[in-house]
């Protein structure tokens, strides 16, 4: 199986799909860290996760960064990117609280 090449350039409808996932309670240990939510990702198909921390309270109007971090190699990935997936990125809305 061949990975999908790095591509920093936007796929068209990656954003729109991450942000149409539902974001669930983030919990560790009985402990609500925030709010996170999860699929493959759009352009490489590996699974991925957007997290948001509970100590940014957002409205209803807020955004959130969210970049495929699916840790498997890429072709073409700079080798300092610390986020470690395929180079598609996109702001979405942010959970609100």
């Amino acid at each position: 199986m061949t990975s999908t090449p790095y591509r920093s350039e936007p796929v068209p409808g990656w954003g729109d799909t991450v942000a149409s996932w539902p974001w669930q309670p983030w919990v560790e240990h009985d402990v609500q860290l925030g709010w996170r939510k999860s699929g493959d990702c759009p352009h490489c198909r590996h699974p991925m996760t957007v997290y948001q921390t509970r100590q940014r309270y957002a409205s209803p109007g807020d955004w959130k960064h969210a970049r495929c971090n699916c840790g498997h190699p890429h072709e073409g990935r700079p080798t300092d990117d610390p986020v470690q997936g395929c180079g598609q990125q996109a702001d979405i809305r942010a959970a609100s609280s």
